[in-house]
């Protein structure tokens, strides 16, 4: 975790900033931009132990049950859904991609006369249902808008301590959450039984709950939901995936 308070506080420069902060430890002096690369390599810090690799706006988890992203987008001069000049910002978002939803992938390229692609894969993505179900709310959401205001007030630009404060308690647990829900996502029967369970399916649903229940063989489920896909799905969009399903 990145640490803001304290004499021996590694990476955040190395003037003291004006003033005393909790606890009668001096702040040291650090900019936004700082701010956000030091806390980069904290994310770094927390995936690394769990099998991501990567680094500042893309880790990747491959394990035999599938691919898990944890993916960084930047939201600068933006703060509580305002401009707010000099902020610096970025939200984290996890998809989980089953490995049987990579061979349907696969298979689909290959029918298209496309070369198979590895799961490691850019271009290899998931069902994008199911990544944010489940995720708490408490101590904060992992998936919110972490920003870092700019504070001119001394005469020069630093970050707010507040949100350094605020950022560097929260990030570590909200990533660590974040990827165990991708990892937990990619688990055998996991995203299907989760779909599953959806008391309302929406019509994207059907797609990966075919493909997902194909994988068990012929069942009286999977002709319910092959019938439920072909009801909601315009038939050239429905054939392939019952193709697909119906040579398991």
């Amino acid at each position: 975790m990145l640490r803001i308070l304290g004499p021996m506080a590694s990476g955040l420069g190395k003037r003291r900033a004006r003033g005393v902060g909790a606890g009668g430890y001096h702040r040291w002096v650090i900019d936004p931009d700082k701010a956000i690369r030091e806390f980069m390599k904290d994310i770094g810090k927390t995936l690394r132990p769990m099998g991501f690799r990567g680094s500042r706006n893309l880790w990747t988890a491959v394990t035999d049950n599938g691919k898990v992203l944890i993916q960084r987008s930047t939201h600068n001069n933006w703060r509580d859904g305002a401009f707010h000049e000099g902020a610096r910002g970025f939200m984290l978002s996890q998809q989980a991609i089953p490995e049987a939803w990579w061979r349907y992938l696969n298979w689909r390229r290959q029918r298209d006369g496309l070369e198979a692609l590895p799961l490691e894969h850019a271009d290899i993505d998931g069902p994008h249902l199911m990544d944010f179900h489940g995720l708490p709310s408490e101590p904060v959401s992992p998936t919110r808008h972490w920003s870092i205001r700019a504070d001119y007030s001394g005469g020069e630009l630093a970050a707010d301590p507040e949100d350094l404060e605020f950022v560097g308690e929260h990030l570590a647990w909200a990533v660590g959450r974040l990827a165990r829900r991708g990892l937990e996502l990619i688990e055998p029967a996991r995203y299907l039984k989760e779909l599953l369970n959806q008391p309302k399916k929406e019509i994207g649903d059907w797609e990966p709950i075919v493909v997902l229940l194909s994988e068990y063989g012929p069942s009286s489920a999977l002709d319910e939901a092959i019938k439920s896909l072909c009801d909601s799905h315009h038939e050239d969009s429905a054939a392939p995936i019952v193709e697909y399903a119906r040579s398991r």
